[in-house]
């Protein structure tokens, strides 16, 4: 098919109920009839999004992909069956006719808990022709709270530092019944804190729950190669430490707890048979001994971890194997069966909250997957030290293989961000061979030193490096001679771990390790977020093979590619999803170091980045839910906890709460898991009835309650200096937070349209269109078009018009259309102004206001503030804030505090990574579920742009190259997925289409095409 371009406009338009120009033109389906093949069997089976789970609270929801040979495939009808162990049918859904593949609810009889099922789906095609049946997928029923046979909590008493850093070995041996074959076998397990479960000697599970009391988590593992009469012996290690720290809730008051494990424990036979073992009085309890406590030091106060001080010589060896001799083992202390009741009075509890006992468990839903990386470069400096760059911050633990330990023999592993640094005091000319520098407290003789290096407020420098050859007073003496000169005030790096509290984060990153003869793994338990390791003297040679960082991060399965005619770019897109996906733990996580806390504003912004960068789900959902329990646990008014859970109880941010609402909104359009949206209505409800709540006789929203210090009526952007002068003091009448409050009123509005509720509908729309109608009348300067900051107590607009105040009502949907090109050219005179934590809001205002060529602009510039130059300057993490340790946003060099604990470990800012994928690829998932998704290339700021995304019903691909006639395209959509391909109309271009395309017409200077399933190419050539 060929389109004149420059002459579309004289087909006869006309436009579509919902606002779509169409013309008659020439479609490009294939002529004559093609033969329709039938599907084959669906893949990708999934049970509330996950592979084959073993638990699974609640009615099972299945979701599939569709497979055609077909172009322009969709799917007409499925049908589900469910059956038992035995094979026995106890649903079958019949032919449904439905396009729906995902979170497709199971419609039988009760589901047995803690039992296993199986089930299989096939698809009907639009013409009706049916696939055969998917291979069988399983997935285990949840065990609810009555499913736990009996088990009881149990926990071991401790006093002192032993209370305040509790490790406990427990453990008990289960006789497998002999005679019928073992078909299947599982362990439950749920703690408070973080636990380890160990069978025959083999880790077989490692978990946790912060949760508050009755708001927890259990896990549940398959135990493989079990068999019939063999003695099965089931150990667990626990870890609970009491704190007021972010992130965490302690455990139970009184005798209800802190500490708390139950187990259960089941083995199936082929005969129908099933033994069980649960946790009781029975157990056997020790301290865990190898992990010593006689010193508890916080790792950080915020995060509440613990230093870690691992004793090999006082390992258990064979406690977690049958013939281990526990009779020296005190049994443990029962706290009673599962579920416990709730006490009268929970007033010494967390915030005087209730519930405060073990009343319910739900199944883990997220889980973490773990990779092994070795050092880039490894250095064994003269005083025995050993020295490991990874080349990147990880959240990840430190192991160190030593095959010739000496029992009693101390290592210390110092882990930093940065390694350890000064400045020089006095310029240095080509050919010098001393330095003089501010500090060389831990500079030595043989260590590889780096002037001029790329540092933090220093820029990319001009870096070159020597070796010290003698350190004299503050004189640093080189083994060869400096080929450039360097100015005063030059960042130098040497190879030691840097310990200043910016190059930690304020943080104390050390791991003591006692060793044990013989061979071992020095390996502590928990992670932290680093990327040097410095070991002092192993005594033996240590090879980047010994030496390993186990990295971890959630269980994301479908990373996002991206490729470009910018290389910058690139890295900037790789570094937004990493930063986002280090960032998504057992929870999402403010920094993996400092602040391990899930708080609000960054858990939305890096739910954002995983779910559409690395197809992440699981972890959003559970986030969504810990939230919604933050309200019903402290927040009468509607609000939401700032951070959850929490062990300083009760605390807000007034505009995270404001943000939830669009969250759990984003979850459900890509997902289209319509069961939490339902969930979450009323909650969403109380937040937009908490911010009406706060509407003045102006019409706008005033000093929105919540809040303290910095953050009262909002933070804005954080850290202060990433506000660029947004002014906050007296400003009663917020632009930021009016326009959260109307993204959330449109949020539930638009969740009550997918659940069919037309009242509620009416009602937020409504309370959104009067906020509007007063932002644009009050907020916004008539003259010259330019949104104020907000409006002082006597309603006069605020004499501040700052970068968050324009991009804030354009995401949002407040300025009028007709703004958008002044206020696109307004943004991008000011180019980047907001920090990391509202870069989501910006790229997406870029990408409303057609400025690709922004976007790409402050994304890749590496001399001024942005992703570009956290590479340029180092980086390998996105950091707390544009320049860590700034005061104000334009400070550099010396102005820089290194005794500033600002993190350089922050995932927010990869939220980014959406304005990459939606702005400059151009895909944007239009509808619940992706059934429909729109592919807008970017038409100006780069030549070329490849890349992927997954969705709920499979991988969307996009490829695209610009030239003179316009952007040639390519796009692989998947089967039962409709895509609008919308492309820039150039004078005097055309295109030609290959593949099954329908041309929709023209709107806005782009052409509209449909397409299905399958490849389709456009091709941009000269007009005929």
């Amino acid at each position: 098919m060929r389109l004149p371009l420059a002459t579309c406009r004289r087909f006869g338009l006309f436009v579509l109920t919902w606002g779509l120009a169409f013309s008659p033109a020439p479609q490009a389906f294939a002529a004559g009839p093609v033969r329709n093949h039938a599907p084959t069997a669906p893949v990708g089976l999934t049970v509330n999004d996950r592979v084959d789970p073993l638990a699974v609270d609640g009615a099972p929801q299945f979701g599939w992909l569709p497979q055609d040979i077909d172009s322009g495939e969709t799917q007409s009808a499925y049908q589900v069956v469910v059956r038992d162990g035995d094979g026995t049918e106890l649903w079958n859904s019949g032919k449904v006719s439905s396009s729906a593949q995902s979170w497709t609810r199971y419609g039988g009889s009760a589901l047995k808990a803690g039992t296993s099922y199986t089930w299989r789906v096939r698809t009907w095609d639009h013409a009706g022709a049916e696939s055969a049946f998917s291979d069988p997928a399983s997935f285990g029923a949840g065990l609810g709270d009555d499913g736990w046979s009996g088990a009881q909590w149990i926990r071991r008493p401790a006093t002192g530092n032993d209370a305040t850093n509790e490790w406990t070995a427990a453990r008990k041996i289960m006789t497998v019944s002999s005679g019928s074959p073992v078909t299947d076998a599982r362990v439950y397990v749920a703690s408070m804190g973080d636990w380890e479960v160990n069978v025959g000697g083999h880790v077989v599970q490692r978990s946790s729950s912060y949760e508050y009391a009755g708001e927890g988590y259990y896990d549940v593992s398959r135990l493989d190669g079990i068999t019939a009469g063999q003695k099965l012996p089931v150990g667990v290690v626990t870890h609970y430490w009491n704190c007021k720290c972010q992130g965490r809730a302690n455990g139970p008051s009184g005798s209800e707890g802190p500490s708390g494990l139950l187990v259960k424990v089941v083995v199936d036979h082929e005969d129908g048979t099933r033994d069980l073992m649960v946790s009781d009085g029975s157990w056997k309890v020790h301290r865990y001994e190898p992990q010593r406590v006689d010193a508890v030091t916080y790792r950080n106060s915020d995060s509440g971890d613990r230093l870690e001080y691992y004793d090999a010589t006082k390992e258990m060896t064979g406690w977690d194997t049958a013939p281990y001799d526990d009779s020296s083992w005190p049994a443990a202390t029962a706290i009673g069966p599962h579920p416990r009741p709730n006490p009268v009075n929970c007033a010494s509890y967390e915030g005087s909250s209730s519930p405060c006992a073990f009343t319910h468990l739900s199944a883990l839903e997220a889980h973490l997957s773990q990779k092994v990386v070795h050092p880039v470069s490894l250095l064994h400096l003269p005083d025995g030290t050993v020295f490991a760059d990874f080349g990147k911050v990880y959240a990840a633990v430190p192991s160190v293989r030593l095959q010739d330990g000496a029992a009693g023999r101390q290592l210390t592993f110092t882990t930093s961000y940065r390694r350890n640094n000064s400045t020089l005091t006095a310029a240095v000319s080509a050919g010098a061979t001393t330095l003089t520098l501010a500090a060389v407290g831990n500079v030595h003789v043989g260590d590889r030193i780096t002037v001029d290096a790329p540092a933090d407020g220093y820029g990319a420098g001009d870096p070159e490096t020597h070796t010290v050859q003698a350190v004299d007073g503050t004189t640093v003496t080189l083994d060869s001679a400096l080929l450039r000169g360097h100015a005063k005030g030059s960042w130098v790096e040497n190879s030691r771990a840097g310990t200043s509290k910016l190059d930690t984060q304020g943080s104390n990153m050390h791991f003591y390790y006692t060793e044990k003869d013989g061979a071992q793994t020095a390996q502590p338990f928990t992670y932290w977020g680093w990327r040097y390791l410095q070991i002092s003297d192993p005594g033996e040679n240590l090879t980047t093979e010994d030496i390993s960082a186990v990295v971890q991060n959630t269980d994301a399965a479908h990373p996002a590619t991206f490729s470009s005619s910018d290389a910058t770019l690139d890295s900037v897109f790789e570094l937004m999803q990493r930063s986002a996906l280090q960032s998504s733990q057992n929870v999402f996580l403010d920094t993996p170091t400092r602040e391990k806390g899930q708080f609000l504003g960054d858990s939305i912004d890096e739910s954002f980045a995983t779910m559409s960068a690395s197809g992440e789900r699981s972890l959003t959902r559970q986030a969504i839910v810990a939230f919604m329990n933050s309200q019903a646990r402290y927040w009468n008014n509607g609000a939401l906890n700032s951070v959850y859970p929490n062990g300083d109880a009760k605390r807000d941010i007034p505009d995270y709460t404001e943000m939830f609402p669009e969250w759990v909104l984003r979850y459900y359009q890509t997902t289209g898991d319509k069961d939490l949206l339902r969930q979450a209505l009323p909650v969403m409800k109380n937040v937009a009835d908490y911010i009406w709540g706060a509407v003045d006789n102006r019409g706008l929203v005033a000093d929105l309650p919540g809040g303290s210090g910095d953050y009262q009526y909002g933070i804005i952007d954080w850290p202060a200096p990433m506000r660029y002068g947004y002014v906050t003091k007296g400003n009663v009448n917020r632009t930021v937070v009016n326009a959260l409050g109307v993204g959330a009123l449109r949020s539930v509005a638009t969740a009550a349209v997918a659940l069919g509720d037309t009242g509620t509908r009416t009602t937020y729309d409504d309370r959104a269109d009067h906020l509007t109608a007063a932002m644009r009348d009050q907020l916004r300067d008539p003259g010259t078009g330019a949104w104020s900051d907000g409006l002082d107590a006597a309603g006069s607009r605020i004499d501040h018009f700052g970068e968050h105040s324009q991009s804030f009502p354009v995401a949002y949907g407040i300025a009028d259309p007709s703004e958008y090109a002044a206020l696109g050219d307004r943004i991008s005179e000011l180019g980047m102004q907001q920090g990391p934590m509202t870069l989501r809001t910006l790229l997406e205002a870029l990408r409303i206001t057609d400025r690709p060529d922004t976007l790409v602009k402050i994304l890749t510039d590496p001399s001024h503030d942005g992703p570009a130059q956290v590479l340029s300057e180092g980086g390998s993490f996105l950091w707390e804030q544009w320049t860590p340790g700034c005061s104000t946003s334009d400070c550099t060099g010396t102005q820089v505090s290194q005794s500033s604990s600002e993190s350089f470990s922050h995932g927010w800012g990869g939220a980014g990574v959406n304005g990459v994928l939606e702005g400059v690829l151009g895909l944007t998932v239009t509808s619940p579920g992706a059934e429909t998704v729109r592919i807008t290339p970017a038409d100006k700021g780069l030549t070329a742009a490849s890349g992927t995304q997954w969705t709920e019903r499979g991988e969307v691909g996009v490829d695209w190259h610009r030239t003179r006639f316009g952007v040639n395209t390519k796009v692989d959509i998947p089967v039962n997925v409709t895509a609008t391909v919308a492309l820039p109309v150039v004078a005097g271009g055309m295109y030609h289409v290959t593949g099954q395309a329908t041309y929709l017409g023209i709107k806005d200077g782009k052409a509209l095409y449909q397409v299905g399933s399958g490849k389709s190419i456009f091709h941009a050539a000269a007009g005929e």
